[in-house]
């Protein structure tokens, strides 16, 4: 069995990024989840959150909103709305961002689209101060 496998990550307007990985962490519909070289096929809806692949000796890590994780046994494709990585996030503005979306929420009707793109904001952006702040610890 080799000891790595190909990842791509891939938004609508780029490819983010392509490597050779030992492994990879990812946040599922149903909660995190690991893939090693050899890994079974296995199709994921994915959901906003930290993204961590273990690339020559270091772990690169980028904030996924939502998407969809293609697994097999030599590669992995990572289907994202957007994918960033978390050393370019700037936590000042990203926690402004999710102040005034929180706030426009309360006023929004719950059944409107409108709401659901807001939504949508807020838990990215939730995702991507975790992200953040877990650089920290």
């Amino acid at each position: 069995m080799n000891d790595t496998f190909r990842v791509e990550l891939i938004t609508p307007n780029a490819v983010i990024a392509q490597a050779d990985a030992t492994a990879l962490v990812a946040v599922g519909e149903f909660g995190q989840f690991g893939v090693l070289p050899g890994h079974t096929e296995y199709l994921s809806v994915l959901r906003p959150g930290e993204l961590r692949l273990h690339v020559a000796g270091r772990i690169e890590r980028y904030v996924v909103g939502r998407g969809f994780a293609e697994v097999g046994p030599k590669s992995v494709s990572i289907l994202g709305d957007t994918i960033e990585r978390v050393e370019s996030l700037d936590a000042e503005s990203i926690r402004q961002e999710l102040e005034t979306n929180e706030e426009r929420l309360k006023s929004e009707d719950p059944l409107g689209d409108e709401y659901s793109r807001l939504l949508d904001r807020v838990e990215r952006n939730r995702a991507r101060l975790a992200a953040i702040e877990g650089e920290a610890s």
